[in-house]
Order: structure tokens, then C-alpha cells, then sequence
């Protein structure tokens, strides 16, 4: 082997091993903030806010309950999660349907988890 040829194997190798020391470090950062973040998300998700109620009043105005069931039936789309699962096509006919209190599916995000 001729002294150039070495000397190019060995500068090969030594990029060879900063390229793979400057990938275990960025993997070392990575799993360090993914393990950070799951710590934290472990630590918060179930908060639970110590908040007052609104003092909410019930209304017998027919245009706040009409705007109520606008929302409701509509924008809002409460009716989605708060019926029946085989109720939707119903609700597509414009049937007014009852409400639950319980959501269909089993996710609820952190600000609406009762405390």
C-alpha cells in the first residue's frame, strides 16, 4: 500500500467516525427532548382548574332558544358528538334530536375534563 493510498483510508475513517459521534449526539439530544416532553405531558394533561362557574340563567326568549338550536344543529356541531352514532343521517333531515350530556367518543381534551 502506497503512502497516499493509506493516508486516504485513514482521512476516510476519521470522517467516518465524526460523521457517526456528530449523529449520536443529535440522536442523544432527540431522545432527551422526546423523553423531556413526555415527562412533561405525563406530568400535565390531567390538570384539573379550580374554576367558578359562570353564573349561567336559563332563558325563555324565543329567539335565544332559536339561536341556541341554530348552533347546536349547526356551526357548532354539538349534535355530532352528543347523539347517537346511528342518529347523524337524521339529523342531515333536519330531525331535531335529544342531547347527551356524554360525548360518543372517548376523547375529551384537557380544558373540558370535568374536575
Amino acid at each position: 500500500m502506497n503512502r497516499k493510498s493509506h493516508r486516504t483510508s485513514e482521512h476516510r475513517r476519521t470522517l467516518i467516525v465524526k460523521i457517526l459521534f456528530g449523529l449520536s449526539i443529535a440522536v442523544g439530544i432527540l431522545v432527551f427532548a422526546v423523553v423531556g416532553l413526555a415527562l412533561y405531558v405525563a406530568r400535565t394533561w390531567d390538570k384539573g382548574w379550580d374554576v367558578p362557574l359562570p353564573d349561567v340563567r336559563v332563558s325563555k326568549d324565543p329567539e335565544v332558544i332559536q339561536r341556541g338550536e341554530y348552533l347546536v344543529y349547526g356551526p357548532a356541531h354539538c349534535v355530532e358528538c352528543h347523539s347517537t352514532a346511528d342518529s347523524l343521517d337524521w339529523v342531515a333531515e333536519g330531525v331535531k334530536l335529544p342531547l347527551s350530556p356524554e360525548r360518543r367518543s372517548t376523547h375529551r381534551p384537557p380544558r373540558l375534563q370535568r374536575a
